[in-house]
């Protein structure tokens, strides 16, 4: 009774937590909420891929064309953001996956699904760690833990909706005679819909500084 009255507590208190996360977390949080909308599974550039006569065989190395890229930018795009404009890195990402969608619905060869999954390796690069520093710049220092675990939870809600109707899209444009490409339609939307929110929130929030001096402000009051 003791250890379950004690799981309860801890659970309470970390949704108490999570109600004041500051408002510049959460323009954070709907930013990356509906960017991984449009980052359904890899599945559906295969299945575009097979359409378009790419053999089996050789689907190994679309992934590995969007890995190499991803390895190779990684690094070079952390340093341009610490040494320049985050956001800016950000947006650029934005812009290369909404490229690579249109890239895998216009591209009807096997060269442009290449250059789309290419274009994704790119987004990759110019995304992964630099959202993750956007978390960790929009909340005090002692409420990052918290932050991530709410972050994670959205992206993975995100993820399960964002497969499912890229599937119900995939279905509806083969039905429809447009080949297998409903689902780019709908990355390509949620894609433009996160650079709009991301563009919309620039320049409204505090620097990390900032919300650690309120953070021990509110913490002494």
């Amino acid at each position: 009774g003791g250890a379950r009255t004690s799981a309860r507590e801890q659970i309470l208190s970390q949704m108490a937590s999570a109600t004041r996360l500051p408002a510049q977390f959460w323009l954070t949080f709907l930013v990356i909420f509906v960017l991984y909308l449009g980052r359904f599974s890899e599945s559906f550039i295969a299945l575009r891929a097979r359409s378009l006569g790419w053999p089996r065989s050789s689907l190994p190395l679309l992934y590995c064309s969007s890995a190499l890229m991803q390895g190779l930018l990684a690094y070079p795009m952390g340093v341009l953001a610490d040494n320049f404009n985050r956001r800016s890195i950000l947006f650029g990402g934005f812009i290369a996956l909404m490229l690579a969608n249109v890239a895998f619905i216009r591209l009807a060869s096997v060269p442009g699904t290449m250059a789309g999954f290419c274009l994704v390796g790119l987004h990759m690069s110019m995304t992964q760690a630099n959202l993750k520093a956007l978390v960790s710049e929009s909340v005090p220092s002692n409420m990052r833990g918290t932050a991530f675990s709410v972050a994670a939870i959205g992206t993975g809600s995100s993820l399960f909706i964002g497969n499912y109707v890229a599937g119900r899209l995939m279905d509806w444009s083969q039905g429809a005679g447009l080949g297998a490409v409903g689902a780019f339609y709908g990355g390509f939307f949620f894609a433009a819909l996160a650079t709009l929110v991301l563009w919309l929130g620039s320049g409204t929030g505090a620097r990390p500084t900032e919300l650690d001096a309120a953070a021990g402000v509110a913490a002494g009051s």
